[in-house]
């Protein structure tokens, strides 16, 4: 079996079929589109950290679009495979990297007495789910590469980065989960220093479309393990239609609502409130979103 997989037909031709043109196409466009008013939002609100994610992440998808097209000629350019699977390997990184900054600023936007202690400063968060992303990054760029001569070998390697990555997200999504099941349990000890913050309109369709966002990066990683989990071959693998929906669809979708609802304007008002707030920036172990932590961004 081992010797049919790695036969050179096989290995040349990952997808089994010729990626659609007019779809693709499209989806490049979208996030062509994207990436504009990405810069735009990002220079506007000057919120570097959350906005270079953001923009190497569309960057990273529009890229893996325009390979796909290419692919529509010629299947059999592995030059154009390694360009088309940008994309899913790199993009997701720094996708969660930007809600990691949100979901920091949230917590200090409610108050860090709700995170768990060993997870104080917020910024902690941010750090460990980081990293755990940045390890599967690793094995699946690892298994990528050994696709294009030993098959087998490299769909192992990408299948324990796929799961990796969807145990992240999985324990991700429970954080979210018991931090507002804390909050809400408790909503008298929330911090009122942001409160204007808390009662606007973007900032509940800010937290709407976050969660709902890392619920379909979830449902997407689930569908790249289905792919990779089968064998050679298999029916989703063949599926265009299923990869146009649960994977480009799911991350365009998401593209989309944080374009639409950018948190940047959020972390923008909470370095606003830290600059007119002397106390809060006295001490950086307590309050770990001060306006230094947002001007910069930790390199991955």
């Amino acid at each position: 079996m081992q010797d049919y997989l790695n036969t050179q037909h096989q290995m040349v031709n990952f997808y089994g079929f010729s990626p659609n043109f007019s779809a693709n196409l499209a989806f490049a466009v979208i996030w062509g589109v994207i990436i504009g008013i990405q810069l735009i939002l990002t220079r506007r609100t000057k919120e570097r950290a959350f906005g270079v994610s953001m923009i190497i992440r569309c960057v990273s998808e529009f890229i893996g679009f325009i390979g796909r097209v290419k692919l529509h000629a010629n299947a059999d350019d592995f030059g154009n495979y390694y360009m088309a699977s940008l994309g899913t390997l790199i993009s997701p990184v720094f996708f969660m990297a930007a809600f990691y900054d949100c979901f920091v600023a949230l917590v200090i936007i409610y108050g860090e007495n709700y995170s768990f202690p060993f997870m104080r400063p917020a910024i902690r968060y941010r750090k460990v789910f980081l990293w755990m992303d940045v390890a599967a990054f690793i094995l699946q760029a690892t298994g990528g590469s050994l696709v294009s001569y030993k098959i087998y070998s490299g769909l192992k390697v990408m299948l324990a980065g796929l799961s990796l990555q969807a145990f992240t997200i999985l324990i991700f999504i429970l954080t979210i989960i018991t931090f507002f099941a804390r909050v809400n349990s408790k909503r008298d000890d929330i911090d009122e220093q942001y409160q204007d913050i808390r009662k606007s309109t973007m900032f509940r369709c800010v937290l709407y479309s976050m969660f709902i966002s890392v619920v379909l990066l979830y449902i997407r990683c689930f569908y790249r393990l289905a792919v990779i989990a089968g064998p050679w071959g298999n029916s989703a693998m063949k599926n265009e239609v299923l990869f146009l929906v649960l994977d480009s669809g799911c991350c365009t979708v998401v593209g989309i609502l944080l374009t639409v609802f950018f948190p940047g304007f959020i972390l923008m008002k909470i370095r606003k409130h830290d600059m007119t707030d002397e106390g809060k920036c006295e001490d950086p172990e307590e309050h770990a979103l001060d306006r230094n932590t947002l001007s910069s961004h930790e390199t991955l």
